[in-house]
């Protein structure tokens, strides 16, 4: 194999690799955002449009925080409650700390020690939307506190189960990506020292043997050890 070749297809495969890493850290970087594994297929089917909340989730949510609002009274009724859920979709309502009512999937759970504690505002109403982990399960969430009729602290939950290795993801994202670009860095240096090693060796010999002749010392003699323009050059 020719050098002019050996290094065109050395840096075909490190655009190759790179190639390879680019899509993989894109991949990471949606799937720890939508916890969807399966965004590919539904990108290219073009059906596939990001949002913070699923249709459900913002279904449920929104009907909650009216009824919050208007009734709030009505939220400790499990039947009202119970049907707002969606398919995946959970359900856990709060009043002060006690845990009035929650989804059958997640309701033998401690919920009180998972649950984020409730906001203070400047308002009646608050919420936020993050990530939490309900025993063995990883969760994203919705959350709205309000108060009851009462003035006594009220929060709605609506909650979407997704994968654990999302949870992973989203914690050790920086470090992946740092992790990648070392990655690259190494492959690239890897794959210049063998392609310099390949050419550099033959050289060192070809220059001492130039030396020896220089010397007048013509008792020996060196091999080809490739088939490349060194190794012609090194028969010769």
């Amino acid at each position: 194999m020719s050098i002019q070749l050996r290094f065109v297809l050395t840096y075909i495969s490190i655009v190759f690799v790179f190639i390879i890493l680019l899509f993989l850290s894109g991949f990471l970087i949606f799937f720890s955002i939508t916890g969807d594994a399966d965004f590919v297929r539904k990108l290219y089917s073009h059906s596939y449009e990001y949002k913070l909340l699923t249709p459900e989730e913002e279904n449920a949510f929104l009907d909650l925080k009216l009824l919050s609002e208007k009734k709030p009274e009505q939220l400790l009724w499990p039947e009202t409650v119970k049907k707002y859920e969606f398919e995946n979709i959970d359900i856990v309502i709060q009043k002060n700390t006690e845990v009035v009512y929650a989804s059958e999937s997640i309701k033998g759970e401690n919920l009180r020690k998972y649950l984020p504690k409730h906001q203070k505002s400047k308002g009646n109403h608050s919420y936020q939307q993050d990530m939490l982990r309900i025993g063995k399960q990883y969760f994203t969430y919705i959350n709205l506190d309000f108060p009851f009729s009462n003035q006594e602290k009220g929060s709605i939950y609506v909650l979407r189960k997704i994968s654990p290795y999302v949870g992973i993801i989203n914690r050790i994202f920086p470090f992946l990506i740092f992790l990648l670009l070392i990655l690259v860095i190494v492959i690239i240096g890897f794959l210049n020292y063998l392609v310099s090693r390949s050419i550099i060796k033959p050289i060192r010999e070809l220059k001492e043997a130039a030396e020896k002749i220089k010397q007048g010392d013509l008792h020996f003699e060196i091999s080809a050890n490739s088939k490349d323009e060194i190794g012609e050059l090194t028969q010769a």
